[in-house]
């Protein structure tokens, strides 16, 4: 039976080209689909839909300091709404929120 020799060396230098080679094509192509993937745009889902919005791009950082304002009408309506508003935020995000409202919009999210 007729040996054959096995240069592994040959065999180690393919693969590792063709690894590389691969490799490249797959993070070439990965890079250029995400330069043509769109921004995500707004889409208001508020109801019912406010007067005014805007929208631009930058960060909110809720934190046990975060209160509310109402500074130009308040009613009982007004202050359970935005009582079950906290209850709900407080839930959703585990951060404790103190839950009374704020008349000076100073430091405050305002309710207008």
């Amino acid at each position: 039976m007729p040996q054959r020799k096995i240069h592994l060396g040959d065999n180690v230098l393919r693969f590792a080209i063709c690894s590389a080679f691969v490799t490249s094509a797959i993070l070439v192509s990965s890079m250029h689909m995400r330069a043509q993937t769109p921004q995500p745009t707004f889409i208001n889902t508020l109801m019912p839909v406010p007067a005014k919005l805007t929208t631009d791009q930058g960060s909110f950082t809720l934190s046990s300091s975060f209160t509310v304002a109402a500074p130009h009408f308040r009613d009982e309506r007004l202050d359970a709404g935005i009582g079950r508003m906290l209850h709900r935020l407080e839930y959703q995000t585990g951060v404790p929120i103190a839950k009374d409202i704020q008349k000076d919009a100073a430091a405050a999210a305002r309710v207008d």
